[in-house]
């Protein structure tokens, strides 16, 4: 099957997922699992096709409200399937997989839905919001109770994201 769908400009990855290579149409109906074109990858496993490879089934795409055929929909820089799009502190490809509704923050994997249940995690700390988590700020070596390690008048989240070194006051973002 694999062969089959790789001849196709398809990819068939763990989990069922098929992810669109090209600008190909997958097939719209796939009931026959004899067929190379329904690209089914084991008895009692539905395939999940992500058109965009960024982490979310189409058929999640749309109550996401992320666009199937763009990996990142806000043009962000990060997939759409990393994101957490209702800011309860789960990724929307963690939502998606078990089964919570990703545009809806009081509905969270390990949640009853619909606002019951337990309240999320809290966000990872940043105890001086300059965007680093304090735990990231551990691995770097920057102060997590100065948002500006280094004094250059730049934040140490700014300077990550950038490129630039936190710990440098001569090596700044431009």
């Amino acid at each position: 099957m694999l062969l089959a769908a790789l001849a196709t400009g398809l990819a068939v990855l763990p989990g069922c997922i098929i992810v669109s290579t090209g600008g190909e149409e997958l097939p719209e109906d796939c009931i026959n699992p004899f067929d190379d074109s329904c690209f089914n990858c084991m008895d009692g496993c539905d395939d999940i096709v992500d058109s965009d490879g960024d982490g979310l089934g189409d058929d999640a795409e749309g109550p996401c409200n992320t666009d199937p055929y763009n990996a990142d929909s806000d043009a962000d820089g990060v997939l759409d399937g990393d994101e957490d799009l209702d800011g309860d502190g789960f990724t929307t490809g963690d939502e998606v997989a078990f089964g919570s509704d990703c545009a809806d923050a009081s509905d969270f994997p390990g949640s009853a839905g619909e606002g019951e249940g337990e309240e999320p995690p809290p966000p990872p700390a940043d105890s001086d919001g300059d965007g680093l988590t304090d735990e990231a700020e551990a691995e770097r070596g920057t102060d997590p109770a100065d948002a500006d390690s280094d004094d250059d008048g730049q934040s140490d989240g700014e300077e990550v994201a950038c490129d630039s070194s936190p710990l440098d006051p001569f090596f700044t973002c431009c």
